[in-house]
């Protein structure tokens, strides 16, 4: 995912195509781009939460990906600012699955259905982290 990309509806569908084409599991290598180690090599490629959660919409087992973001939200285990991280990547892509189906001058519509399905995915966080994730938006 070069940040030179188009991210137009669509655009990196084709990315996410020809990765699953090679039969690599995307959704944990878009998960890999985007969590935080305190270990990172020097030059390793990090995404943005919004692009990662956008291009994970265009997977083919985008469902599975949608639970394994949401079991790792709740796990406490996971240190709080990966939890963030994944809920923002969880967020980005109910936003896109949206914007897919109504297509791209329903953001609004789109906004409001993401913060409606999100909602219980916040109720598993701690106080702290809830606080932390409100208003954000994958804009």
């Amino acid at each position: 995912m070069s940040d030179r990309s188009d991210w137009s509806i669509g655009s990196e569908s084709r990315f996410v195509e020809e990765l699953e084409v090679l039969d690599l599991d995307v959704p944990i290598l878009l998960f890999g781009s985007v969590m935080k180690t305190f270990d990172m090599r020097h030059g390793h490629y990090r995404s943005s939460p919004a692009r990662t959660g956008w291009a994970l919409a265009q997977c083919k087992n985008h469902e599975g990906a949608a639970k394994e973001l949401r079991s790792a939200i709740a796990d406490k285990r996971l240190d709080d600012d990966n939890r963030i991280i994944l809920y923002q990547v969880y967020r980005a892509m109910l936003f896109r699955e949206c914007s897919i189906s109504l297509g791209k001058g329903n953001w609004k519509v789109c906004e409001e259905q993401a913060d409606k399905k999100i909602k219980p995915v916040i109720s598993m966080l701690p106080a702290n982290l809830r606080k932390r994730v409100a208003g954000f938006s994958p804009e």
